[in-house]
């Protein structure tokens, strides 16, 4: 059987360290999915409803404005 390296150990316990750092302080799951909804207590939306949006178009991207456009002429 051949040795291991030296460097192949060094990333082994690199990797085993970043591991054991992750599982001491990785989110609770609650906080990964967001609130939960309740049946009795819907919750409704603030944001005004959208249309079908068109794929590739990002729809922050749109700037939203009320004042008027001068068009040339």
């Amino acid at each position: 059987m051949r040795r291991i390296r030296i460097s192949t150990w060094v990333l082994t316990a690199i990797f085993v360290a970043a591991l054991v750092a992750y599982l001491l302080v990785k989110p609770s799951s609650a906080s990964i999915t967001g609130p939960q909804q309740h049946a009795n207590h819907p919750t409704h939306s603030t944001s005004p409803a959208s249309g079908p949006l068109v794929p590739g178009m990002n729809p922050k991207a749109i700037p939203h404005s009320s004042a008027p456009v001068k068009v040339p002429g």
